[in-house]
């Protein structure tokens, strides 16, 4: 219920703009990591700092990507099973309508074979 209604009125916006800050701070990271191992790859030697700061930067990118994986995968599953349970309120109301109707005896409506 609570996803339901953080996705009315200004929620999709203020999602999809946090969900934007934090890719590009992913981004910025990933672009930091890769900076670092080029610099060490240069100098030939690693500094013992730089291969701390590398593990911290990469383990916060993978938090943030794994992070925003779920978040997506949550968000889909939110669709699918608002859509699953419109199906069966609907399908309920066609079972409803369908047992309140007399049924027709559908071999009168066949028209007989004539030899």
């Amino acid at each position: 219920m609570a996803l339901d209604k953080s996705k009315q009125g200004r929620g999709p916006v203020i999602v999809k703009s946090a969900g934007g800050t934090l890719f590009m701070v992913l981004v910025s990271i990933l672009f930091n990591v890769t900076l670092m191992q080029n610099r060490a790859t240069d100098s030939g030697t690693v500094n013992p700092t730089d291969q701390v700061i590398l593990a911290t930067h990469l383990l916060e990118a993978s938090l943030l990507g794994f992070s925003l994986f779920l978040a997506l995968v949550i968000d889909r599953l939110h669709y699918y099973i608002k859509e699953l349970r419109l199906l069966r309120k609907t399908l309920e109301a066609e079972k409803k309508i369908n047992q309140n109707c007399p049924v027709e005896d559908v071999t009168s409506k066949n028209p007989s074979k004539s030899t």
